[in-house]
Order: C-alpha cells, then sequence, then structure tokens
C-alpha cells in the first residue's frame, strides 16, 4: 500500500509541477515586465500589476475553472498590500 501512496504523491506532484510551468510559460513576458518594474521601483501595488493584465482576463478564468480563487487572489489584492522586493 506504500507504493500506491507514493505513486499517487508522485503524480499529484508531477501534475502539479507540469501546470505551474505551463502558467509560468503562459504569462512570463508578463513576469519579467512585473520584474523590471520591482527593479525600477522596488515597491508595487496590486494596482500596478493589475495593469499589467487585459481587462476581464482574471474573472474569465476563474469562471472557466482555469484559476482557483486562491490564485486570483494573488492579483485582486486590497490596494493596501504591497509587495516588497527588498524583502522577497
Amino acid at each position: 500500500i506504500a507504493t500506491q501512496i507514493d505513486a499517487e504523491i508522485k503524480k499529484i506532484v508531477d501534475e502539479s509541477y507540469a501546470e505551474a510551468i505551463r502558467i509560468l510559460n503562459e504569462y512570463i513576458d508578463i513576469l519579467h515586465s512585473i520584474a523590471d518594474l520591482l527593479i525600477e521601483k522596488e515597491r508595487v501595488t496590486g494596482q500596478d500589476i493589475r495593469k499589467f493584465f487585459p481587462e476581464g482576463v482574471l474573472k474569465e478564468k476563474l469562471r472557466s475553472g482555469m484559476m482557483t480563487e486562491e490564485s486570483a487572489e494573488l492579483f485582486l489584492v486590497n490596494e493596501k498590500i504591497i509587495f516588497d522586493a527588498a524583502n522577497a
């Protein structure tokens, strides 16, 4: 039974890894743009980050099930939350 559990865990990890790589590749240009902005400003707000995403793209991904609420919340953060490159 331990072998079956290990196999299932490996499957979950492999699938999650593949999905993470797919998402990173899909948004690689945006990620580079955000990195450049962080180098320039050191601190950016959620509003700064949302400017990189087309209007409604996150809502559509949520509706279609391509993104979870938790993932979307990373981008739909309250304006008071600040990403600090110096502390990353």
